[in-house]
């Protein structure tokens, strides 16, 4: 973005990649495989909006591993990702919630 008075917008074509595991596994209810962090931070120059939130926790309810980032600077915001789909049977749902994220930035 031009200044700090505008909205985030992400580049046409944007998308978060993840990778499909060798092997389709089901949910372990018995692990947990994220967590967030709780309370404001005071070197942080994002709070992310509620509905971002809530779509993060929506990627939770299906089995993967890794983590996605959110760095805000001044004039840019970074997203760093990596992501497993484990669950084969859910990467539509994955998908779509992914790309519901990229929508979602510019709010």
């Amino acid at each position: 973005r031009e200044s700090e008075d505008e909205d985030f917008k992400p580049a046409g074509g944007m998308f978060i990649p993840y990778e499909l595991s060798r092997v389709s596994a089901q949910k372990d209810e018995s692990r947990t495989h994220s967590y967030f962090e709780d309370g404001d931070d005071p070197d942080e120059l994002l709070k992310l909006p509620q509905e971002i939130i809530d779509t993060i926790v929506q990627l939770n309810t299906i089995h993967h591993t890794g983590c996605i980032i959110f760095e805000a600077l001044p004039r840019h915001l970074k997203i760093h990702n990596y992501y497993t789909l484990l669950d084969h049977s859910q990467e539509e749902r994955f998908h779509a919630l992914l790309a519901q994220l990229v929508q979602q930035i510019p709010n």
